[in-house]
């Protein structure tokens, strides 16, 4: 049914949200250990969660655009 796949859809794009978080975390705490973290790594990983914020929005209807047009007020109430 619809409500399903919509379901699979919004949980699947957190799973892979939660993913990308991880290895940005694990990044930082290689860093607060001494470490170096790997910039690379977290071009990469920045931009895998860009993708699946803007396939959840493609599944909750909003647009690339509709997305953007929203940040100013949602930072502003941050």
């Amino acid at each position: 049914s619809p409500h399903v796949r919509h379901v699979f859809a919004v949980r699947h794009s957190a799973l892979h949200m939660m993913k990308s978080t991880g290895k940005i975390a694990a990044e930082a705490e290689k860093a607060d250990h001494g470490g170096v973290m790997n910039f690379s790594e977290l071009k990469i990983a920045t931009t895998k969660m860009l993708v699946n914020v803007l396939k959840l929005a493609e599944e909750m209807g909003m647009s690339p655009e509709e997305l953007a047009a929203n940040v100013p007020n949602v930072m502003a109430s941050a």
